[in-house]
């Protein structure tokens, strides 16, 4: 006899991404019951899913997986066949068929359909057919069930569950049912009176009632709905006013102007990200190399590169700010010279799509392999906008420590949020971003490495645990970041 101790299941059906689990041997009979809904038919599809593969009801193996989270559907049954524990484990998404006898796991050499088969003929000794129409007494197995012959089903169900269970609960119906019936004809009672009472009621308010009630009760409720609608708009406003101020006080901390001298501090950031660029280019590095969690990239460097980053010379000769905020030193990479793994470290936002927990890999300069745990497929339909989308175009380094990064905000402003953390573009290159920055054609761009593409969209790397070294024309390593904080 089969003993049903423990079933569980996670993004069945409905059901989320946590376990939902049913003890089933807390005492010598479980009666699960609950309304319409609750999930009583969800249990069955899941028990008979795990040991058949097929729901108990007739739904599509593929509308067994949770629609938001698309994957990881799995469930797990523990049951005892005499003095021998078993557990199966099934999946889909990714696709498993795991049994344990006596917490060790069978061999699963053979192929999956034989496993089935020994699941079935060895262990349970029933087949999908059989398990539904003797065990399972469902809506729809309950009829062949009743219409075999009297002594047939007696044999079954003595067979399969213990008869003095059902005994004690028919007794106990038998009770329930002559106390709800003596119930009833109180209620029964109780209902003529106030129904009595009622009717009296309504003829003495049918003469005192002069006044329009219909009428009345409607202005109240139009009253009610206005008063309810103007404190939540007061509500919405002040919070919307708070967060008006919240972020306010963000972007001028961000963007370096809370303090008491504005024009000094931005004089020391630009002095300092000069500094940092002079060095750079200096070093005259060939490759990038990040390492961290889910991260190890190798980015080459675009032939006569330049580091640029604070402030700029426009095109009428004044020097200025033209980002503001800005963290950040930047420089072109070679679009065929880039390879390795590399993960996102912040959410990218890309028209109204939130894109989070990017992973790429990289071969010979070009994405080979995407994912996302939100937002993927608009991040391919990025990676397919051009042949220069799954290029680099643009490589930056910026701080753990930068103010922006400190504020833990994701602004959904790609301004704003490039500066939080390191990070790279795909798509088209800075054409000045070569040490000959003026009058350079797309061959000769083409010719130094530089990516062309009609796309330039940045994402961040960098975090307080990714290091970053460069290699420099000896091919000696020499550390740029350590755990996101400048070497240097």
């Amino acid at each position: 006899m089969i003993v049903f101790e423990k079933i569980r299941w996670k993004n069945f059906l409905s059901t989320g991404n946590q376990f939902t689990e049913l003890g089933l041997n807390e005492d010598e009979g479980t009666l699960i019951i609950g309304n319409n809904g609750a999930g009583k038919s969800t249990m069955l599809d899941a028990l008979c899913f795990c040991l058949f593969n097929k729901p108990f009801r007739k739904i599509s193996k593929g509308l067994l997986v949770n629609t938001v989270n698309e994957k990881d559907c799995v469930v797990e049954v523990e049951f005892v066949i005499g003095t021998i524990k078993y557990k199966v484990i099934r999946g889909i998404k990714p696709g498993i068929l795991e049994i344990y006898r006596q917490g060790n796991l069978l061999d699963q050499d053979a192929a999956n359909r034989d496993y089935q088969k020994y699941l079935e003929q060895n262990i349970l000794k029933l087949n999908y057919k059989s398990f539904t129409q003797v065990v399972i007494l469902g809506s729809s197995t309950f009829v062949p069930f009743m219409q075999l012959p009297a002594g047939h089903r007696r044999e079954v169900v003595e067979d399969l569950l213990d008869i003095q269970v059902f005994s004690h609960m028919n007794m106990l119906l038998k009770e329930r049912v002559k106390d709800n019936n003596a119930v009833l004809r109180e209620c029964k009672h109780e209902l003529e009176m106030a129904t009595n009472n009622i009717r009296a009621q309504e003829k003495v308010l049918s003469k005192l009632t002069t006044v329009n009630k219909e009428r009345i009760a409607h202005q109240q409720q139009r009253f009610d709905e206005n008063e309810q609608r103007m404190c939540t708009l007061k509500e919405e406003i002040g919070q919307f006013q708070d967060n008006i101020n919240k972020l306010s006080d963000a972007i001028f901390h961000a963007s370096r102007v809370s303090s008491d001298d504005p024009v000094k501090e931005w004089d020391n950031h630009n002095k300092n990200l000069r500094e940092k660029t002079d060095w750079l280019n200096s070093m005259n590095f060939s490759s990038l190399h990040y390492s961290g969690p889910g991260t190890s990239l190798e980015i080459g460097l675009a032939d006569e590169h330049e580091w640029m980053g604070g402030a700029s010379e426009s095109q009428n000769g004044i020097i200025c700010n033209p980002n503001i905020p800005s963290e950040e030193v930047f420089t072109t990479p070679h679009a065929l010279k880039v390879k390795g793994n590399v993960c996102s470290t912040k959410p990218l936002s890309y028209q109204g799509t939130l894109i989070q927990d990017i992973a790429v890999e990289f071969q010979e300069g070009k994405i080979v392999k995407a994912s996302a745990s939100k937002g993927e497929s608009v991040l391919h339909k990025v990676l397919d906008s051009d042949e220069g989308a799954r290029r680099l175009g643009e490589v930056a380094l910026v701080p753990h420590s930068s103010p922006i990064s400190q504020l833990g905000i994701t602004f959904f402003n790609t301004l704003f949020d490039e500066n939080a953390a390191s990070h790279i573009a795909l798509g088209q290159c800075y054409s000045k971003c070569f040490k000959t920055k003026k009058n350079l054609s797309k061959d000769e761009i083409k010719s130094r490495g530089g990516n062309s593409s009609m796309i330039h969209i940045d994402w961040m790397i960098g975090s307080g645990q990714i290091d970053v070294s460069g290699k420099d024309q000896n091919g000696n390593m020499i550390p740029i970041f350590k755990q996101g904080e400048w070497c240097n």
